[in-house]
């Protein structure tokens, strides 16, 4: 158990460190490339104390984020949300989809179960609060709601500032 927790935070702070490494041109590739060395660590770790998780995220490769700190914040939205999953809420699985509307919306999904559900009167804690003022900070909204064995963390976030359809970054 220590072990598989010392390695999930290691993998966690190599994963920050290559993001701050690539700050660079991280403004110049789609949201979903950006978060790839997230996605490709936390499908490892994870597997590792064999808690499944599923990305559906092909919506991202069509989005751009139009500072570093927009992808960084988003990214660390989703690590927040699947920690909580993970070791908060004990779930087996989780999934991560992200949708965008045709009201230039994007939402991102963080659903887990297997484990211990939500509970809404609980007091929210410090990560809860960080992923609700990182999505304020991009002009967005995080709700999190109870779900049979688990929850649902939803990020909704327009287009338009911080995350643009391909293409229409401009700002290079």
């Amino acid at each position: 158990q220590i072990g598989s927790l010392v390695n999930l935070a290691m993998i966690e702070m190599r994963t920050v460190v290559r993001f701050v490494a690539d700050r660079r041109t991280s403004s110049d590739i789609s949201v979903l490339a950006f978060l790839a060395v997230f996605r490709d660590e936390t499908q490892k770790a994870l597997s590792v104390v064999d808690i499944e998780i599923r990305w559906q995220l092909l919506a991202l490769s069509r989005i751009v984020a139009t500072s570093f700190d927009a992808n960084l914040s988003l990214m660390r939205i989703l690590q927040e949300a699947v920690h909580n999953a993970t070791y908060r809420a004990q779930a087996k699985n989780i999934s991560v989809t992200a949708v965008l509307d045709d009201n230039d919306w994007l939402t991102l999904e963080i659903f887990n179960s297997g484990g211990a559900p939500f509970c809404s009167t609980t007091p929210k804690g410090h990560g809860i609060h960080n992923m609700e003022q990182r999505a304020l900070k991009l002009d967005g909204t995080f709700e999190i709601e109870p779900r049979p064995g688990g929850a649902l963390a939803r990020v909704r976030l327009p287009l338009g500032t911080h995350f643009v359809r391909s293409g229409e970054w401009i700002g290079r």
